[in-house]
């Protein structure tokens, strides 16, 4: 095969705001024998990182909890890890799940090795050190958010006030419109971010 990847595929849908969505992390190696992968993800302004949940592959037991970069605050990273002998292996290897928090389109992008030298990005990792990796194009993956219609009836309300007043001004009518109670819900959901100071230095020596 050809050169390994790690993949990103976004929701594929647009999102209400307030909501969450899942990115799928995908690892080939292709005919290239690995024991590590790392990933990271920028998750830009107008997005916030929830969780990231590990799928079971088995393969890569020995892993790092999600954390986020403390040199660049919008960047969070994992890793997995096995012991001899290096592998092949192609699949899903984490699901990320990011909310939308404000109206916009947003790139879903992983962070290449040369823009975080000191965590290493998002790469592949056999016996002898980082694998060139592709790594899916910025900008390809991107989410949509979006406010969520008004609830239903609510636009309404000028022209049933206006009806009603208009019925109990005519002649011969004993009762107008009755009156109705309309609610706006907003829900107001937080960002729980888990914050893990000093991973990134324990992870380096883990690497080395």
């Amino acid at each position: 095969m050809g050169t390994p990847n790690i993949t990103i595929a976004g929701p594929g849908a647009p999102v209400a705001i307030g909501s969450n969505f899942d990115v799928q992390v995908r690892v080939d190696s292709g005919m290239t024998a690995v024991n590590t992968y790392l990933v990271e993800i920028d998750v830009p302004a107008g997005l916030s990182f929830i969780s990231g949940t590990r799928e079971p592959t088995g393969t890569f037991p020995s892993c790092f909890s999600w954390a986020r970069n403390d040199l660049h605050p919008t960047w969070y990273n994992t890793g997995c890890s096995h012991l001899y002998p290096d592998t092949t292996f192609t699949g899903q290897v984490e699901t990320v799940t990011l909310r939308c928090e404000s109206e916009g389109t947003f790139s879903l992008n992983l962070v290449d090795p040369s823009e975080d030298p000191d965590v290493f990005g998002s790469t592949l990792i056999d016996q002898g050190g980082t694998v060139t990796t592709n790594l899916t194009p910025d900008g390809e993956e991107s989410v949509t958010c979006y406010t969520p219609a008004a609830v239903g009836g609510i636009a309404e309300l000028p022209l049933l006030a206006r009806a009603s007043a208009e019925r109990a001004a005519a002649p011969g009518e004993r009762s107008g419109w009755s009156g109705g109670s309309y609610a706006a819900v907003a829900a107001g959901l937080a960002a729980g971010v888990a914050a893990a100071a000093g991973v990134w230095y324990a992870r380096r020596r883990w690497l080395r």
